[in-house]
């Protein structure tokens, strides 16, 4: 990354423009691989429930990246991972999730799950650089309908 440019993150507790513009901009890169039931992210409105720490990264004032992490009882589920593309290759995904882990271990959990797609090829080998390894379907994956789940891979980290 380039040293001189303003890069903030932020906790996000409204939804605002810059987060429905992320957001429109995932959903679009997501539907072009996968039907609407092969996917499932949190809708917009979710982003600012009582379980749920959403974060945006503003690199000089542009809403650049995004994600989140939906805590559960003994875990965090990370959520909706995005980086526009003019951003991509700079470093902002690696301090998104170093984020998601510092809300995760503040919350007493150690461990990080996540659902990714088979079509996914960046992100997964983005979580697999960060020490994610593939697990069964967990929480509500186990209620879908196997079509639901059939382009879904599973991940989960152990935090130390």
């Amino acid at each position: 990354m380039n040293d001189q440019r303003e890069i903030l993150i932020e906790e996000i507790t409204e939804i605002t423009d810059s987060v429905r513009k992320l957001i429109f901009e995932l959903d679009a890169e997501l539907s072009s691989h996968y039907n609407e039931d092969q996917r499932h992210g949190l809708n917009v409105n979710e982003l600012v429930e009582p379980r749920v720490r959403f974060f945006v990264i503003s690199v000089d004032g542009v809403a650049a990246a995004c994600g989140g992490v939906k805590i559960f009882e003994d875990f965090g589920e990370v959520k909706r991972m995005f980086v526009l593309a003019p951003f991509r290759g700079q470093g902002l995904a690696d301090l998104v999730i170093q984020r998601i882990r510092d809300e995760i271990v503040r919350s007493g959990l150690n461990r990080l799950m996540l659902e990714t797609g088979v079509h996914s090829l960046a992100a997964i080998r983005f979580y697999e650089r960060l020490g994610f390894v593939r697990c069964e379907a967990f929480g509500q994956y186990l209620k879908m309908a196997p079509s639901e789940i059939v382009t879904s891979l599973f991940f989960e980290k152990t935090l130390n």
